[in-house]
């Protein structure tokens, strides 16, 4: 996804992160499960942040904040 942001389609990225949240909103009760969801996001959230991809760092906010309000 953030390797080629050329071919990406907009419609993709929103559901793969409104997925990703909702992910995250439902495993936050089992701490084990949510660390692992964080565990698996948090490489491609940090590589959002450090390529400054601004068509995804909205979303990127949006799962870093779910993971704070969560802990």
């Amino acid at each position: 996804m953030i390797k080629d942001q050329t071919t990406a389609s907009p419609n993709y990225t929103y559901i793969l992160f409104e997925a990703s949240a909702l992910t995250l909103t439902y495993v936050k009760l089992d701490q084990a499960a949510f660390s692992n969801v964080e565990a698996q996001l948090t490489p491609v959230l940090n590589q959002i942040f450090e390529k400054n991809v601004s068509d995804l760092l909205g979303y990127a906010f949006q799962l870093y904040a779910t993971f704070v309000a969560s802990s």
